[in-house]
């Protein structure tokens, strides 16, 4: 494992161990962490949804297989949502993500340019505090602009990305 799979990992334990506090504190928390445990590709030039087939913790009902790309609230309350992806290496172009409310709305962006060297290319985390109501959603999506097909890679043994993630703070 690397370093980066090494942060990635701690930081995921690092949110679970925080819901886990919360609930012992204040009971069960709306929550919902998941991801793909394998590659999406994403076309060149045009925003593409990105889907969630695991579910880390999820303890509002808030995904489901029906809807993979979606978190949907079931309580109302003040959410943290949260986007981390990463795309495979490439030298050209520019790579995004967003996050996006059940009205189609982008609440949530971050990009970056390539890295010289053809590196995975890791987006700053992307995230928003938001109040949503019970039936609103998110979604999420990946955008790059290399000339042919990239892929929204997961880094097999860790999960790292894409993940996706709503918990309810207020």
């Amino acid at each position: 494992m690397d370093k980066q799979e090494a942060r990635v990992i701690n930081d995921l334990m690092r949110r679970v161990e925080f819901l886990e506090t919360l609930e012992r504190g204040f009971g069960v928390v709306p929550a919902c962490v998941v991801y793909n445990n394998a590659n999406q590709g994403i076309g060149s030039g045009a925003w593409a949804g990105i889907t969630y087939n695991t579910e880390l913790t999820d303890t509002d009902n808030m995904h489901t297989a029906i809807s993979p790309g979606l978190i949907t609230f079931n309580t109302p309350g003040i959410y943290a949502v949260g986007l981390q992806i990463e795309f495979a290496a490439n030298l050209a172009g520019q790579r995004f993500g967003r996050i996006l409310d059940s009205a189609g709305i982008q609440i949530a962006l971050g990009g970056s340019n390539t890295v010289a060297g053809g590196f995975g290319t890791p987006l700053p985390l992307i995230a928003t505090i938001r109040y949503f109501q019970s039936g609103q959603w998110v979604s999420s999506e990946a955008y790059q602009n290399s000339g042919g097909a990239l892929n929204v890679v997961f880094v097999v043994g860790a999960i790292s990305t894409p993940v996706f993630w709503a918990v309810r703070v207020g």
